[in-house]
């Protein structure tokens, strides 16, 4: 009795060891994935945990080499000579690259910086922020490579000078971005960039000096559409009113920039498809230049104006009428620190189908007037933000 009962015990065990066999998973269910598929799960993951994921094996590792897309690297000077290992061995699909360092360390140099159009030959986007060791020699060496697929350029905290920034507008013809932002070399320079034809639609000009030597910029790009200055001194005014010849500019946005009437209506005669309007803190503006702004952009579609003190109490409540009778497809309205009447208002609510005041504020035309006029005594504040849509059935 004693020997059956083992040996149905053993039948039983066996059966179960059988059936655990049968429902056993294998050790590595990302094996029956394709790699398109990791690929895809690898873009949805983060920087650091993608980081960690490619290192998991030769194929996760490969997987992520092929699809990433988008790299941003800390470019001490000790990646110099691992950058060509770097980049052209493991990451040469790359197409938007950002190099960063602080101000405080070296950074790569000239010769790994010149290299980068060879590994990646699918550059599209460049972003430099605090390569202080990249002089105007390695953009000029960079340049001479000719990438035919880089399209956008961004240089933060740089040290270059108008050498080199020539030789990237000359050499690179597929260039339609550009941003510049505390270059201080460039800025210490005299001799102004000497650009004749330019084929950039988006110019950005942030925290510069000395405005004559970016005056070619924004006046020989014909195809300019969106060109924002901020915080960059110099008489913007002869600027514009010299050579601009931008018909095609869609959108302008100028904040804390010395800027009076001759600038504000060079920029509106010669742009009258203007969409887009930002002014903040723009210093010698008055009345007549806004006046001349809304009569000759009738396309504006947004309009902000955050004035100081000086530039509010010159403009008049007149131009806010007769930017309600000139810009009938006004969609968005921005006033800081503009004196305005209920009267110009009034002209406004009339002239566009107001939908919507303060993000929730419902209203209608007909008491328009009372209700704002309530909402400014009871705010006490000359912020005032409107959104306007059009009334498709005019």
């Amino acid at each position: 009795m004693g020997q059956s009962v083992s040996s149905n015990e053993k039948q039983q065990q066996q059966q179960v060891i059988s059936r655990s066999s049968k429902w056993h998973w294998p050790e590595d269910l990302t094996l029956h994935l394709p790699d398109e598929c990791v690929a895809i799960v690898f873009t949805k993951l983060g920087c650091q945990d993608r980081n960690a994921s490619s290192l998991v094996c030769k194929r996760w590792r490969l997987i992520d080499s092929n699809s990433r897309h988008h790299l941003v690297l800390l470019a001490r000077s000790h990646l110099s000579p691992s950058l060509y290992t770097l980049l052209y061995s493991r990451f040469s699909s790359v197409s938007i690259l950002s190099l960063k360092c602080s101000r405080r360390f070296a950074s790569i140099d000239d010769n790994a910086f010149s290299c980068i159009p060879t590994f990646l030959t699918c550059l599209k986007k460049l972003k430099l922020k605090g390569c202080v060791d990249i002089s105007g020699e390695g953009l000029h060496a960079f340049s001479l490579h000719k990438p035919i697929h880089l399209v956008k350029l961004t240089f933060v905290s740089c040290s270059f000078g108008p050498r080199g920034l020539n030789s990237i507008l000359s050499n690179c013809p597929s260039l339609r971005d550009l941003t510049l932002k505390r270059l201080r070399k460039l800025d210490a320079q005299t001799t102004p960039l000497s650009i004749t034809n330019s084929t950039l639609t988006r110019l950005c000009l942030k925290d510069l000096h000395n405005a004559h030597l970016f005056a070619s910029l924004p006046c020989a790009s014909k195809a300019l559409k969106i060109l924002i200055i901020c915080r960059s001194s110099g008489n913007w005014d002869r600027i514009f009113s010299e050579s601009l010849k931008c018909r095609l500019l869609a959108e302008v946005q100028l904040e804390n920039v010395q800027l009076g009437d001759a600038g504000l209506t060079s920029i509106s005669t010669a742009s009258p498809d203007l969409e887009v309007l930002y002014l903040s803190r723009v210093s010698d503006c008055t009345d007549v230049g806004f006046s001349t702004a809304v009569t000759c952009c009738r396309k504006l579609r947004k309009l902000h104006i955050d004035a100081c003190s000086k530039f509010g109490s010159i403009i008049k409540s007149i131009s806010i009428s007769s930017l309600a009778n000139s810009c009938p497809r006004l969609q968005e309205l921005v006033l800081m620190g503009i004196p305005i009447t209920m009267a110009s208002l009034n002209v406004l609510a009339s002239n566009c189908s107001l939908k919507e005041l303060d993000d929730n504020f419902h209203i209608t035309n007909t008491n328009f007037i009372d209700q704002l006029e309530k909402k400014i005594v009871l705010y006490n504040t000359t912020h005032i933000t409107l959104f306007l849509f059009l009334n498709k059935t005019h």
